[in-house]
């Protein structure tokens, strides 16, 4: 994405939201691919993360007033900036302690743009910690994986089966690093970490390919290649799945 555009959204993004929520925001953050910088245009989501002071919806007039600030907000912003993809996330200060692996995570690759940076005194998860949200997560995706296999003939093309599969590919293997307790990994570093931890599996070159999917958009390939790309993401996930299933009871 060229820089003007992403700056003209978070410009206006920064303006509406203090309007928006003088009392109730702790922080708001620009966070994933367009805070580190490698997000694509028309592609890429713009993901906004916003956290709310805990007592923001406790009583039930402030929590109406909340709700519809945020309501207008995004509708504001679907409007506006539709072909930018803005995304939302809302939180309370509660969910850092509640959620603290998920939170450590997405304060690695988060811009600050309002508040106080709140996400840098979110502790480190342990070993353990990683492992099982990595568990969990791996679980996750892989049953949506499978859904995606009984489900392709709803998609309109080879290019949108082998888009939602490299997407899906990429959180496998981020989630397969972290059951094994690997320290949390910014998007662009887990290919190299991949091919490490993985490296007897020797499907590196999958997480490559989505990752090159991803920058260079699927519906600039051959069918040929799309087709040849799905089968080994298949593949990919079969093999993933069984090496992780061998190894924990979080399958049945």
């Amino acid at each position: 994405m060229p820089r003007v555009h992403l700056d003209d959204l978070t410009d206006w993004f920064a303006r509406a939201a203090s309007k928006s929520l003088p009392d109730q925001l702790a922080a708001a953050y620009l966070r994933g691919s367009a805070a580190r910088g490698d997000n694509i245009r028309g592609v890429s989501d713009v993901d906004f993360y916003i956290v709310l002071h805990n007592n923001s919806s406790i009583d039930p007039s402030s929590k109406q007033i909340l709700s519809q600030s945020l309501r207008s907000l995004i509708q504001e912003a679907n409007r506006r900036w539709a072909s930018e993809k803005p995304s939302f996330r809302v939180v309370p200060m509660s969910y850092f302690e509640q959620n603290k692996v998920g939170s450590y995570l997405t304060s690695l690759d988060s811009r600050i743009l309002l508040g106080s940076d709140v996400l840098a005194g979110v502790a480190r998860p342990t070993t353990s910690e990683l492992s099982q949200f990595g568990l969990e997560e791996f679980k996750r995706f892989s049953d949506f994986w499978r859904q995606l296999e009984g489900n392709e003939a709803d998609f309109r093309s080879l290019s949108d089966i082998a888009a939602c599969k490299q997407y899906v590919a990429m959180k496998l293997a981020q989630t397969a690093l972290f059951s094994r307790g690997v320290a949390a990994l910014r998007k662009q570093e887990i290919s190299n970490a991949f091919g490490k931890e993985f490296a007897g599996l020797n499907l590196g070159d999958v997480v490559e390919k989505a990752q090159e999917l991803r920058e260079n958009g699927s519906e600039r390939s051959l069918d040929s290649e799309l087709r040849y790309f799905i089968d080994e993401t298949d593949e990919f996930h079969r093999v993933l799945r069984q090496n992780l299933t061998s190894k924990t009871r979080i399958y049945p």
